[in-house]
C-alpha cells in the first residue's frame, strides 16, 4: 500500500487553497475570534508531510490493508479517523464517491475502520424486519429507475482480483496438440466438456473453441465426440448435436408426443417442444436445425 519507496505526493490539495487564514484576520463577522478556535481551525486544516496520496489502488490486498485496520487514515491530509464521511465533506469538499473513484476503491464498502463497519452491520442485523427491509428495497428499485442512469466505473483493483481467480495464470498459457486430443479422449469416456475443462490439467472451453475455428480438423473431431455422448450429457451443457435431432425427428414422426419423446432420449419436454413446435408450423415437411448444433 503506503510505503517509504513510493511515498504519497507532497503537493497541497485543491481543497487547502480553499482555507481562509484565520489567524492572519483575527476575526469573523466583526466579532474576534479566540485564539483557540484560531488553533483548532488551522489544526483540523493541516495536511501531514507526504499527502495527498496521488496514487490510485491496484491490488486487492492493498485495498483490505487499508479498509481492515483499527483507524482509516485520509488519503487527502494522512490524519486518522474511525469514519471518513464528515471529514471528507466539511475539511476537504468532496463526497465519498469522488473520494472512492480517486483512489480506486469498492463503491460498495463504508469508508469508515472495520470495527465500525462491524458494529453498524451487527446493529443492522439485531433491527432488521425482512418485510419492512422488503418493502424498502422495493421502493428503493422504484425510485432508482426514476433517476436517469449512473454509470460507475468498477474498481480496478476488484476487476483484476477476480480476473486472476477466475482465469488463473496457469490456464492462459498455450497448449500442445497433444492436450487438446486428450480433451477429446476424455470426453469420448462419456464426460461433457464443461467437467472436463473443470480438470486443471486441461484448457477451459473458450481455449478450446478458439482452437476448433483455427483447426478444422480438431473442430470435426470434437463435434463427433460431443455428438457420440448420451443426451442426457449433450442437454446439461447444451450442446445437443444433429444425432438427437434425427433421433427426435424419429420418434416425432410416430406419433409420439413431447414428453413421450423426451421421456426416450433421457431430456425435458421443453428441450423436445424446442424443435418440435418448428416442425408442427410448417406441418413436420422439414427437419429444423437444432439450436444446439451451431454451439458444437
Amino acid at each position: 500500500m503506503l510505503t517509504d519507496k513510493n511515498p504519497p505526493s507532497s503537493a497541497s490539495s485543491p481543497s487547502m487553497n480553499l482555507v481562509v487564514n484565520a489567524a492572519a484576520i483575527g476575526f469573523a463577522g466583526g466579532k474576534p475570534i479566540a485564539n483557540r478556535t484560531i488553533r483548532k481551525f488551522n489544526a483540523r486544516r493541516k495536511v501531514v508531510a507526504g499527502y495527498p496520496w496521488e496514487e490510485a489502488f491496484t491490488v486487492k490486498d492493498e485495498i483490505d490493508q487499508y479498509l481492515g485496520g483499527e483507524m482509516i487514515i485520509c488519503l487527502l491530509c494522512g490524519k486518522p479517523f474511525k469514519k471518513l464521511g464528515c471529514h471528507l465533506l466539511k475539511i476537504h469538499a468532496v463526497s465519498g464517491d469522488v473520494y472512492r473513484e480517486k483512489y480506486g476503491l469498492p463503491w460498495r464498502t463504508g469508508l469508515a475502520c472495520l470495527p465500525i463497519r462491524e458494529r453498524d452491520a451487527a446493529a443492522t442485523r439485531e433491527r432488521m424486519n425482512i418485510e419492512a427491509m422488503r418493502d424498502w428495497a422495493a421502493k428503493g428499485r422504484a425510485k432508482q429507475l426514476e433517476r436517469p442512469p449512473r454509470h460507475r466505473h468498477k474498481c480496478p483493483a476488484i476487476i483484476k482480483e477476480s480476473t486472476e481467480r477466475i482465469l488463473g495464470v496457469d490456464r492462459q498459457r498455450l497448449y500442445e496438440e497433444d492436450v487438446f486430443n486428450e480433451f477429446i479422449a476424455r470426453i469420448r469416456t462419456g464426460r461433457s466438456p464443461k467437467s472436463v475443462s473443470s480438470d486443471a490439467d486441461m484448457p477451459m472451453r473458450t481455449s478450446v473453441h478458439h482452437r476448433c475455428a483455427q483447426n478444422s480438423a480438431f473442430a470435426a473431431a470434437y463435434r463427433d465426440a460431443v455428438d457420440a455422448l448420451p443426451f442426457s450429457v449433450q442437454a446439461q451443457c447444451e450442446m445437443l448435436g444433429p444425432r438427437f435431432e434425427l433421433e427426435l425427428r424419429r420418434l416425432f414422426d410416430q406419433g409420439y408426443s413431447d414428453h413421450q419423446a423426451a421421456k426416450a432420449l433421457g431430456v425435458t419436454a421443453m428441450t423436445s417442444n424446442r424443435r418440435t413446435k418448428k416442425w408442427r408450423a410448417d406441418g413436420g415437411k422439414t427437419i429444423g436445425r437444432g439450436c444446439g448444433e451451431g454451439q458444437l
